[in-house]
């Protein structure tokens, strides 16, 4: 998997991504709102990085890394998780706060839903997100995904859930 856009490349995570993503996963203000930050060192946090690079395969659902086309810079991430919590798949993706309000979140997030319907063959995606986390709900509201219900989501709260299906989304792009 490779996508494409003006300004990113959403490509399967690679071995050289591990400092940039425990950086990420280090900062609180980053990791907010998406399940926090780890608790691993270094060492721990690249070893599970690199086995994770290594089980990724072509059209799974997976969490890839964002990367600045420009620059070649791993500036997140953007995928998939099947969710037990939401039963169902779940929409992900999260940026370093320096690239926050750039519209890249936005890019990152439709790509990726266009290749869960489009490549996956996935019939509906979901995701939940944080009621004070407007700028994501803003993304997925832009995105086409529909306020459904709340959730009671652990160690995080009560969290939104959206959702949109793929004759949704098909009618909309």
């Amino acid at each position: 998997m490779y996508l494409e856009t003006e300004r990113l490349i959403i490509r399967p995570p690679k071995v050289e991504d591990s400092l940039e993503a425990y950086n990420f996963m280090k900062n609180e203000q980053a990791t907010r709102f998406v399940g926090g930050q780890t608790n691993l060192k270094f060492k721990e946090f690249d070893v599970k990085f690199k086995i994770l690079c290594k089980k990724y395969t072509t059209n799974s659902i997976y969490e890839y890394s964002v990367e600045l086309k420009e620059t070649n810079k791993y500036i997140g991430y953007s995928g998939f998780q099947d969710c037990d919590i939401l039963h169902d798949t779940a929409l992900i993706y999260g940026l370093k706060p320096e690239y926050w309000g750039l519209g890249y979140g936005f890019e990152a997030a439709n790509i990726t839903l266009e290749y869960g319907f489009k490549q996956l063959k996935l019939k509906q995606i979901k995701t939940a997100v944080h009621p004070a986390n407007r700028s994501s709900e803003q993304i997925l509201r832009k995105l086409g995904l529909k306020y459904t219900g709340e959730i009671d989501w652990p160690k995080q709260g009560i969290l939104k859930v959206y959702a949109i299906t793929k004759e949704e989304y098909a009618k909309d792009n």
